[in-house]
């Protein structure tokens, strides 16, 4: 359900990205706050800074400035081996291109967090194999990539995202590569899990009629936040 209690903050979050003589600055002072159990969107132009603010956020990429507090602790304070080890723990990610390997199988996948966190093998299956029932994949255990359709893809990597019981899921552009069918289930299945799990969602997409499903809408523009729009 959501709450009052701020999950994550960023503050003054400056990202800049320096080529040779080139200097580009795609973050430009950013304070954003998310708080625990909504669903928040991230919407803009290309070239906004949406991703990599997401990056940021996700402890994917250290901003040039600024601070991101996640559960009260300054996420870039840590070196970087406890920083992956709070991202695999307490952050799950969704892409638009759903970066499964293409070696291992939906179940294997979706383990992968799991197994990384040194769960018992045993547990780490009989959660994966859950997470795909409920992701409507109970057909699709043992199947690669390759056999899989771009939809059912994004569900594993719903499941995957899932596995470590995650504080926050950061999903950018989920449905850009799905056809509109594949992108109203995949969208439906995000909001249901924000609804019976309590899951904080942050989604980044260019996609308006996205963005009105959601709403709680954080527009930027140029390496800066235009406005913000609360539901609540």
């Amino acid at each position: 359900m959501p709450t009052n209690e701020v999950l994550i903050k960023g503050i003054n979050i400056r990202r800049v990205f320096v080529t040779g003589k080139e200097r580009l600055e795609v973050l430009k002072g950013i304070d954003v706050t998310f708080k625990k159990g909504m669903i928040h969107t991230i919407v803009g132009p290309s070239g906004a800074g949406k991703s990599t603010l997401l990056h940021i956020l996700g402890g994917l990429d250290r901003p040039t400035e600024g601070k991101v507090i996640l559960d009260n602790s300054s996420l870039y304070d840590f070196p970087d081996r406890e920083l992956s080890r709070i991202r695999n723990k307490k952050i799950g990610f969704i892409f638009q291109f759903h970066h499964l390997l293409p070696e291992f199988s939906a179940l294997e996948n979706v383990m992968m967090p799991s197994v990384i966190d040194a769960m018992n093998a045993k547990k780490a299956r009989k959660v994966a194999e859950n997470l795909l029932v409920k992701v409507g994949l109970s057909d699709r255990f043992d199947h690669k990539p390759n056999e899989l359709s771009g939809g059912e893809k994004q569900r594993v990597a719903v499941a995957r995202a899932l596995v470590n019981n995650p504080s926050v899921i950061f999903a950018d552009e989920p449905t850009g590569n799905l056809d509109s069918k594949n992108s109203d289930l995949l969208l439906s299945m995000l909001l249901e899990l924000n609804r019976s799990e309590g899951i904080t969602l942050i989604v980044v997409t260019h996609n308006k009629d996205i963005a009105n499903k959601i709403g709680n809408v954080i527009k930027m523009k140029d390496g800066k936040i235009q406005g913000v729009e609360n539901d609540v």
